[in-house]
């Protein structure tokens, strides 16, 4: 009896152990103080393309492809961002997407506003698949983190995606 005792908590102690993710993971520090930039906790995801994606790309769900994994671009205003391409993706192939974390180059859209650091960044409803800046937050726009640099021309920038 006691020996079924420590197989069941064995068990149960091993499978809770599973269950642990990286989800609150601490960043390392390296002797002299500094960041190990390895330790940095990043979040991603799978995802098929609906289509050729750069990387750098913003994401949402394809609706049309109701699979729950096909990622396609969108301008329209309130869109939710899914998730950012992290490298190029072939259409129909299944793609790293980025979802928590400090990204070094997302694809960024200074048509409406200048990116300011630490402020938030939307969806771009000029450029699919860009990130934009709002002087205001709007009810309708779903944010996906903040900018870390301040960029005033379109190009890549670096953001802290929390989606």
């Amino acid at each position: 009896m006691k020996l079924l005792i420590l197989l069941a908590s064995i068990f149960t102690a091993t499978a809770s152990h599973a269950m642990i993710s990286p989800v609150g993971r601490s960043t390392a520090l390296d002797y002299a103080g500094a960041v190990i930039t390895s330790t940095v906790e990043k979040h991603f995801i799978n995802v098929k393309a609906g289509a050729a994606h750069a990387a750098g790309t913003a994401v949402v769900l394809d609706l049309t492809a109701d699979d729950g994994a096909t990622v396609t671009t969108s301008a329209a205003a309130g869109q939710s961002p899914l998730c950012i391409i992290v490298t190029t993706c072939v259409s129909g192939k299944i793609c790293k997407c980025q979802k928590y974390g400090l990204m070094d180059a997302a694809l960024f859209d200074s048509t409406n506003v200048n990116a300011v650091a630490g402020s938030r960044w939307y969806m771009s409803t000029v450029n699919a698949g860009y990130l934009q800046a709002r002087t205001t937050s709007l009810a309708t726009e779903v944010p996906g983190g903040i900018f870390y640099d301040a960029a005033t021309a379109s190009g890549t920038i670096q953001v802290f995606i929390d989606l």
